[in-house]
């Protein structure tokens, strides 16, 4: 399996992120992706000793943040220094007001030939980031992270050739709109993604943590009626496929 969206940088899970990492390869995590929320200097330098210890990482402005008005020449800037970043967490949140669409739109054009994480929460928030990728980045190698919206719209989102991916919140048993999607999607375009420290599944004990993706593997399983090992194997695939173009 591969972790395609946690926050490793995060200080609740950065201080033990040795033991952290190691729990999840007993439960068979080989990589993890780690994206951030800012992109000022303690982050940044946790990015840079996240990907020496062996992970991918990627930088940007999450809409939840305050950025600062030079955001954009920041993440450009630290993009030409690391050629192999991938551009992450960026969207929208409609939940904020008012919702910066330019800074996302400057991001998304940074992250063309790039992996790409998508942030997308909020009413509409799937579809304004949908038309924005559709005008903007046809050659991102994006995925939607913790995809939440209907499978009418995941499809339009496969049809520009880009991942959804999936964490705790698919183990709620009421997650119906989740489900729907999550069952029909071709299983070569699915994520399994901890989101780490946030959405855990639902009966994880303690922080959520990468290891958990093992819970998010298990659910998808059942609810595919496919063997786990088939969805460890084939989402880990997808993932170095998202990664590497």
């Amino acid at each position: 399996m591969i972790d395609a969206n946690c926050h490793l940088t995060f200080d609740s899970l950065w201080g033990d992120r040795h033991a952290i990492f190691q729990r999840a390869r007993q439960v068979g995590v080989q990589l993890l992706v780690v994206s951030t929320d800012t992109c000022d200097g303690d982050r940044v330098a946790r990015l840079i000793e996240a990907e020496r210890e062996g992970h991918r990482v990627a930088a940007g402005w999450h809409p939840l943040f305050e950025a600062p008005t030079d955001a954009l020449d920041q993440l450009q800037s630290l993009l030409h220094q690391h050629p192999t970043w991938g551009v992450g967490e960026i969207g929208l949140d409609t939940r904020q007001s008012p919702v910066d669409i330019g800074l996302f739109q400057g991001q998304l054009h940074l992250a063309k030939n790039r992996f790409c994480i998508l942030h997308a929460v909020g009413p509409g928030a799937v579809d304004q980031a949908y038309q924005a990728v559709r005008a903007m980045a046809p050659q991102t190698r994006g995925m939607v992270h913790a995809f939440s919206g209907s499978w009418e719209q995941a499809k339009k989102w496969l049809d520009l050739g880009w991942y959804l991916s999936i964490g705790g919140p698919i183990t709620r048993p009421n997650a119906r709109r989740l489900r729907d999607w999550v069952r029909q999607i071709p299983l070569d375009r699915l994520l399994l993604e901890s989101d780490s420290p946030d959405l855990a599944p639902v009966d994880w004990q303690g922080a959520n943590e990468p290891a958990s993706l093992v819970e998010v593997a298990a659910c998808v399983a059942q609810l595919r009626q496919t063997p786990s090992e088939q969805i460890r194997q084939q989402t880990a695939a997808n993932t170095r496929a998202w990664l590497d173009g």
